[in-house]
């Protein structure tokens, strides 16, 4: 995503965060909770993470501010 060449690139948080599970499976409405998850990570530490923070990282490495 990083080396895209379109002048808009973004990460989904939820991959940020390294959540293994969909927060929304298509084709679902009573047996999952679509919409409604929430992250394993406070949002106060998310930045702290390993996996957020390689990424945070080379997305600003590959695609710096204009």
């Amino acid at each position: 995503v990083a080396d895209t060449p379109s002048l808009l690139a973004g990460a989904r948080l939820a991959d940020m965060a390294g959540e293994a599970l969909p927060t929304n499976l298509p084709g679902t409405s009573d047996g999952y909770p679509n919409w409604r998850r929430r992250l394993a990570v406070p949002l106060e530490g998310l930045a702290e993470t390993p996996l957020f923070a390689g990424i945070a990282d080379v997305m600003a490495t590959r695609r710096p501010r204009r």
